[in-house]
């Protein structure tokens, strides 16, 4: 019978771990088999010989097979539970997101509602489950870093393109956060799957995809209309302005001129709210001061109804919140409310 050394007793321990094996007692239980398989071994041949031809005993899944088999005849019921939320979540992610994103090309009302579940499915319930998978196979404290890495800048794609898309405010810095960690993030990724000759090629195309949709989100978040897009605003902002002035020549109505006074008044006072300052997405306001904005034009429309009611042809305005967008600057979209407001009181 052969006799195991302490060196090569060790050697079998450390390659153990390196192959995978992070659960303490399947560890030594390992090491407790393979040491009794060589030792049986009466020949000659050379202790590494052996020790090969006992992992290969083990099968193709070797040693990190049994680990994997293990921990999910121990963990059946928590991982079954797992995959079902992870297949639950991540169809309705996908359904909602791509729904959602027809409906907002096609401009059909409860788009935002599905880019928002959509987004909060993926971020809060499938993902945390990818990259806890992830991080459960990594065997050293760098992969586990990588994987909390890449959760984040996953977290931070997702919620920081809903923010851009819908326009909310914080849009800009969880796009710069989001950059951050995509940098950091890639390059540790690919260096790290390209030292195991298993995970190198992976590494690299799954880089490069990365890199593609990151680059493709940066892309968009930082895109800005074209010269010719504000140009042609500017210009119907402008005879927005001049047809408003021609309608107010016409009448003496007290109600509308307080009603235009007062959303005047309104865009004087908000930062850049008037002119060209949010000609392209609007994000020089932030969403105190749009907030601002609807709560007094909203007050000086209700005011306007009331004082109009009287009038038998007056037909109650009602208040659609105003929003940055790609399409106007907020005051182009005051100058259509108060337009509307003329026309309404004069179509007798």
């Amino acid at each position: 019978m052969r006799n195991l050394t302490d060196e090569q007793i060790d050697f079998i321990a450390e390659d153990i771990r390196s192959r995978g094996v992070f659960t303490q007692g399947l560890q030594e239980n390992l090491l407790d088999h393979i040491c009794c398989c060589i030792e049986q071994h009466e020949d000659d041949r050379p202790f590494e010989e052996i020790y090969l031809q006992t992992l290969d005993a083990f099968g193709r899944s070797g040693l990190q097979g049994i680990q994997d088999e293990t921990l999910f005849l121990i963990n059946q019921p928590y991982f079954s539970k797992m995959k079902k939320i992870a297949y639950f979540s991540g169809t309705l992610a996908s359904i909602s997101l791509i729904s959602g994103a027809l409906f907002k090309v096609m401009h059909w009302p409860g788009a935002n509602i599905m880019l928002i579940v959509g987004t909060l499915t993926l971020t809060f319930l499938f993902l945390p489950y990818f990259f806890y998978m992830q991080f459960k196979e990594q065997t050293e404290k760098k992969g586990k870093i990588i994987s909390t890495l890449g959760m984040i800048t996953a977290a931070l794609l997702c919620i920081s393109a809903l923010f851009k898309i819908l326009h909310w405010p914080g849009a800009a810095a969880m796009i710069v956060g989001f950059t951050i960690f995509f940098v950091l993030f890639i390059p540790l990724y690919v260096i790290n799957g390209m030292r195991n000759p298993l995970t190198k090629i992976s590494a690299i195309s799954n880089g490069f995809l990365f890199a593609s949709i990151g680059g493709f989100v940066m892309l968009l978040s930082f895109q800005n209309p074209s010269k010719a897009v504000t140009d042609s605003l500017t210009s119907i902002q402008q005879k927005q302005e001049s047809l408003l002035s021609s309608m107010q020549s016409k009448t003496d109505n007290v109600a509308l001129a307080n009603f235009v006074l007062a959303c005047d008044k309104v865009m004087k006072a908000a930062p850049n709210a008037s002119g060209n300052g949010t000609l392209g997405n609007g994000d020089p306001l932030d969403g105190r001061s749009l907030q601002t904005i609807n709560d007094a034009i909203s007050a000086a429309l209700i005011q306007l109804n009331s004082e109009m009611s009287a009038d038998s042809t007056w037909k109650p305005l009602t208040f659609e919140p105003i929003a940055t967008t790609l399409y106007g600057s907020v005051k182009f979209q005051v100058l259509q409310l108060e337009s509307m407001a003329y026309v309404n009181a004069m179509d007798k």
